[in-house]
Formats: C-alpha cells, structure tokens, sequence
C-alpha cells in the first residue's frame, strides 16, 4: 500500500512463491484453467492441511486471499476433488485495521501476516 502521507517516494514490493511446481502436478486442471482465465494470471498455488489450493492475487493480501479454491487433496499424484471448494480467507480484523491505519498515516509498516 502506498499512503499520500509516505515521506519515502518508493513503493516496497515483497516475493512470493507462486507455485509453479504444484500447477506442473495439477497438469490441466479444469479449476485451476478456469480461475488462471478468470484472474488473467493473477494466481498461486499453494500447500495447506492437505489440500492444494488455487488463490486470486488481485483479491487480498499474503496470506488472505478472497477468491481461494481447494483444487485437490494430497496424495502421490494429487486427487482432484469433483467440484472447487471455496474456502477464501480473512485477515484478523484486530491485527489489520490498527495496521491499516498506521499505514495510512504514512507509517512504514509491513503487513500482518
């Protein structure tokens, strides 16, 4: 985020994994094609509790994303679950809101992760 109230002119931008060996798993995916179309590319993959999933990048903020999908579970090669599970998440309200506003006031903070 950049704030009007931002002494430094610079932006900071972090890395993070995309997963690009998941999606080579994955291979043609019918939910993994759809949300790569539907985010124009704007995606990840990632890892958790057993379950690959599939994120929209423009809805959210690491680790929250809105738009996230459980594609498959886990296993050697993974299983395709039938249908996507949507199972978007949220950042802590109590962690995120004082951040935001801090951020607002041109405070250089990273975001709560």
């Amino acid at each position: 985020f950049r704030s009007l109230l931002d002494e430094a002119p610079r932006i900071g931008f972090d890395s993070f994994p995309r997963g690009t060996a998941l999606a080579a798993e994955l291979g043609g995916h019918d939910g993994l094609r759809r949300l790569a179309f539907f985010s124009k590319g704007f995606y990840k993959l990632d890892e958790r509790d057993g379950q690959i999933r599939v994120s929209d990048l423009r809805m959210g903020q690491e680790p929250f994303y809105f738009f996230t999908f459980a594609l498959a579970e886990r296993a050697s090669p993974p299983v395709p679950l039938a249908e996507p599970i949507r199972i978007g998440t949220r950042p802590d309200i109590d962690r995120g809101l004082p951040w935001l506003w801090r951020r607002a006031l041109g405070e250089p903070l990273p975001p709560p992760r």
